[in-house]
């Protein structure tokens, strides 16, 4: 009898420490900045301090080179950069104009120059937009794609079916009231089956009880201020991904400045203001508040942005 009570105590110890680390792994970014240090004779500097400042917000990263010379910096938020190299004996240098998006492995090598580190030197990064560090193939659904392409009913999942190998799903029944098991957009990717996409939101999974895509019961989804871009990996995509053979839609929310600022909306359909489509859906009628907030948490820290949806 003890035993058995010992063995359920450690079961439920063991289960609520996997509860408290998931949400941890969930909020992980999803990009990556890497490289080689070297000098003008095309040696490697190893022990080089490389600096990678995030401009929206402050937040910085302090690494050291490797003794090949090389350094890499994952889950970093999507956002704006500068990387900064410093070496004894060498001059100092600083590269610019550095834009991470979702999934990005941009490489920032630095050549240096004799010299001391007081001097400095600035440069504005040439940052390959061709993917050389894997074989994925996808799309990426821009923030500015998001906020500026029309969205009936303001659906960021519709703006998948725009990435090449991605077909609209129009056989799962009726789509507003999960007829034949589903709400909302659901397609195919490259002839997989609709069940074969897997969407996270930084890093957590987010799916429906149907599998098929993170919309809710009335074929809502969160909305174009919670989501800053996302992207749709069609092929090739790695093993950390997992769980299915489809697709994997890459999504990172919205989040903060140095700067306050927010939004409130109401949006509304109606049957007068939306034609009648077919005798199975008769009448349109969605009406939709949101108010959007973000604030910094402290000066020149990692920001947050909240949302509330009323």
């Amino acid at each position: 009898m003890c035993q058995n009570l010992n063995k359920w105590i450690c079961l439920g110890i063991l289960f609520t420490a996997m509860l408290l680390v998931m949400p941890a792994i969930a909020q992980l970014p999803s990009a990556t900045i890497l490289g080689v240090a070297k000098d003008s004779s095309g040696g490697v500097v190893p022990n080089t301090t490389i600096t990678i400042t995030e401009v929206d917000t402050g937040a910085k990263r302090v690494l050291t080179t490797a003794e090949d010379g090389t350094y890499r910096a994952p889950e970093l938020p999507v956002g704006h950069y500068e990387v900064r190299g410093e070496h004894a004996g060498f001059k100092t240098e600083t590269q610019h104009n550095i834009t991470l998006e979702v999934t990005d492995q941009a490489v920032v090598n630095f050549t240096f120059e004799v010299g001391s580190a007081q001097q400095e030197v600035s440069v504005s990064a040439e940052v390959s937009v061709v993917n050389t560090q894997d074989a994925t193939l996808g799309g990426l659904v821009t923030e500015t794609a998001i906020k500026d392409l029309p969205l009936n009913g303001r659906n960021y999942v519709d703006l998948s079916l725009l990435q090449p190998g991605v077909t609209k799903d129009k056989n799962i029944g009726n789509s507003a009231t999960g007829g034949g098991g589903g709400f909302g957009t659901t397609f195919s990717v490259n002839g997989a089956p609709d069940r074969s996409n897997n969407f996270t939101l930084d890093g957590a999974v987010l799916q429906n009880q149907f599998a098929r895509n993170p919309s809710s019961e009335g074929g809502t989804t969160l909305g174009v201020e919670g989501i800053k871009e996302y992207r749709v990996i069609t092929t090739n995509f790695a093993a950390e991904y997992g769980v299915t053979m489809g697709s994997q839609t890459v999504m990172v929310s919205a989040n903060g400045t140095n700067l306050y600022h927010g939004d409130v909306f109401y949006s509304f359909a109606t049957p007068r203001s939306t034609p009648k489509i077919s005798s199975i859906f008769p009448t349109v009628r969605r009406l939709s508040f949101k108010k959007t907030t973000s604030a910094p948490r402290s000066a020149d820290r990692s920001k947050e942005t909240k949302h509330f949806s009323l």
